[in-house]
């Protein structure tokens, strides 16, 4: 029975007091990790919305280059085309007069022709 009164004996109350201990260390851990986490959130969200501006930027940047560069392709669609609506116009005004002065000669020897 000696050794038996060296021993300290736990009570229940003792044994609740320890896991109310290490329940308020892991409850205080767990604040900690909460905090952390939260934190880290918000760097995150900071970043992305910085991203998210960059991103919005650039895209409008290159909308407004391409749209430039579809106008400035348009007219010189438009330019080319204009010079070969120029070209079909002289070119058949004078395929036209060259076919006009054919059938007036060709009329005028009929004509002759019928006279002999």
């Amino acid at each position: 029975m000696g050794s038996e009164q060296t021993i300290t004996e736990l009570t229940t109350r003792d044994v609740f007091l320890q896991v109310d201990r290490r329940l308020t260390l892991i409850e205080g851990d767990l604040r900690g990790l909460d905090d952390k986490t939260e934190a880290l959130d918000m760097r995150l969200s900071t970043r992305i919305e910085a991203l998210d501006t960059r991103l919005s930027t650039r895209i409008d940047t290159l909308e407004v280059r391409l749209g430039d560069k579809i106008e400035a392709l348009d007219l010189r669609m438009d330019d080319k085309i204009e010079g070969l609506r120029s070209e079909m116009t002289t070119q058949l005004s004078a395929n036209l007069k060259w076919t006009l002065g054919t059938m007036i000669a060709l009329a005028g020897l009929v004509v002759a022709v019928f006279k002999l």
